[in-house]
């Protein structure tokens, strides 16, 4: 809580993250689906689900000519909007096919077959091998499509989402007056303004294709003509206080107010309120 001095007029706090280099390593997913094919996932969001689907079966005529065809038992419908049929069965993606529409991802799980397991990423390099040839969706933040055949059974796509977290450019910082959040209000000399600082926490950051572990948040709130009562301070990840040693809390001779949550294992995305 906050014992007003004067009229308040803005407020803001500034958080920072501390990062630890992750090393380049691989995870390898077996699906067990009996083919020598692989998908590979480079720059793998930790924390993040990858599921792949088999769309389309591929077949060759022995020389360097391949054909995807739909898979026994399935009817693509001419009213689809990614995918057309030939006379003979041949099945090619549509000029105004969009893959990055929400609409063909929901198509793609309902129509596809899903090969293997979801997982969940644990490295920074994700691989599904054992794969027949075929033509796949690769459901992530990318939305890939890739098709594997002899000539190119072993493909490769880069997840280029960038992924981390939820801060505002205020820090998540708000006033709460009559159980609202709001960022301004006034008040007479004497009066006690409640405020909480809330951001969704994640364990790792993914910036321009470069995977960091979170070991550190630091949130600075420099009071503007505010004195904040150091006692009534708390700390939360998700509904669970932090004990005293899960946190620090300090002041400054200037009343500026440093919290340090340590993050080395983390808890998952989850809402950070003081």
């Amino acid at each position: 809580m906050k014992k007003i001095r004067k009229v308040i007029t803005t407020i803001l706090a500034a958080l920072t993250l501390v990062f630890a280099g992750l090393p380049v390593s691989a995870e390898t997913v077996h699906t067990g689906a009996g083919g020598d094919g692989t998908i590979t996932i480079s720059n793998a969001t930790q924390g993040k689900q990858y599921s792949i689907y088999k769309l389309f079966d591929a077949t060759t005529d022995g020389a360097d000519g391949f054909a995807y065809l739909v898979p026994s038992g399935k009817t693509l419908e001419a009213s689809n909007a990614w995918f057309e049929k030939d006379n003979a069965g041949n099945v090619s993606a549509k000029p105004t096919a969009d893959f990055s529409d929400s609409a063909f991802v929901a198509w793609a799980e309902s129509f596809g077959t899903q090969v293997g397991s979801t997982v969940t990423a644990s490295d920074d390099t994700l691989t599904f091998d054992q794969l027949t040839y075929g033509y796949y969706f690769v459901k992530s933040s990318l939305g890939a499509v890739v098709t594997l055949n002899t000539a190119a059974k072993d493909v490769s796509v880069i997840d280029k989402n960038d992924v981390g977290p939820d801060i505002t450019v205020d820090g998540g910082k708000n006033l709460i007056v009559n159980n609202q959040k709001v960022k301004t209000t006034t008040a007479k000399i004497g009066d006690t303004i409640n405020f909480e600082i809330t951001f969704n926490a994640t364990n790792f950051v993914t910036s321009g294709g470069v995977t960091e572990r979170i070991t550190k948040y630091t949130i600075v709130d420099t009071p503007s003509d505010l004195a904040i009562n150091q006692s009534s301070v708390k700390v939360f990840v998700g509904s669970t206080e932090l004990a005293e040693t899960a946190r620090t809390i300090t002041f400054n001779a200037t009343g500026q107010m440093t919290i340090v949550i340590p993050w080395v294992t983390g808890t998952g995305a989850s809402a950070t309120s003081i």
